[in-house]
């Protein structure tokens, strides 16, 4: 049974996740939101099982998405993130 806060998070239309830091953006929750972006459900990203969270983003934005993610993590500063994919 989902919790109050699961359900809360899988019925906000924007897109919630929680990745590594690493190359590919290691997506360990990611909600069902995605799928209105990019039409592919929100488990083909869990622990990049099909694909990548990174392979949505738009090929031209991938450097300037990586040096603000870059950015957040040297000032320990997760926050959030406004990325066009």
């Amino acid at each position: 049974m989902p919790s109050f806060f699961e359900d809360l998070i899988q019925n906000i239309p924007a897109i919630f996740y929680r990745c590594n830091c690493d190359e590919h953006w290691t997506a360990h929750f990611i909600n069902e939101a995605i799928y209105e972006v990019c039409g592919h459900p929100a488990t083909d990203f869990v622990d990049n099982q099909v694909r990548a969270f990174k392979s949505i983003v738009y090929p031209a934005d991938v450097k300037n998405v990586d040096a603000r993610i870059d950015d957040a993590i040297g000032k320990k500063n997760p926050g959030r993130s406004n990325i066009g994919l």
